[in-house]
């Protein structure tokens, strides 16, 4: 939803029809929302920028003969792809680390006293509690984990 929302906020370009922009934007949207739950905020913003100054440096890439105006368009568009390089180079030996959920002290208390509250009950009795946690907006990862566990 929230690259749809991106998307179609990018169709004031003269591009018709407008849909078409917002569709094409949305589609980008996904990919980058896949990037940054797999490398984070910082792959995010370097691919954004990328695009953005390769778009904007393009009719300069384009037209060789202004010399000065290739070369410096030229390294507006390569500045994110050194930055990812580097990037890279200094973070070769991070390991990925799962996608898990993690709790404050306080979140940590109030869910092991929950778990102790579902250990209590009787399985039928369970399955109602669940239900209502889920009826009253409990996130439904929380409710899995007391699955769990």
């Amino acid at each position: 939803m929230s690259a749809m929302i991106w998307g179609f906020g990018h169709t004031g370009y003269e591009i018709f029809p407008m849909w078409f922009r917002g569709l094409e934007v949305t589609c980008i949207g996904l990919v980058m929302g896949i990037f940054y739950l797999r490398f984070g905020l910082v792959c995010v913003i370097a691919a954004h920028f990328l695009i953005d100054s390769f778009l904007t440096n393009l009719p300069y890439l384009l037209n060789p003969r202004a010399s000065f105006d290739f070369y410096s368009a030229l390294g507006v568009v390569s500045l994110p792809l050194l930055l990812g390089l580097i990037a890279l180079i200094f973070n070769r030996g991070v390991q990925e680390r799962p996608l898990s959920i993690r709790f404050n002290r306080q979140q940590e208390f109030n869910y092991n006293l929950l778990r102790e509250l579902c250990a209590s009950k009787s399985p039928e009795e369970l399955i109602v509690f669940k239900g209502d946690l889920k009826r009253h907006g409990w996130d439904a990862a929380i409710i899995q984990r007391l699955s769990e566990k």
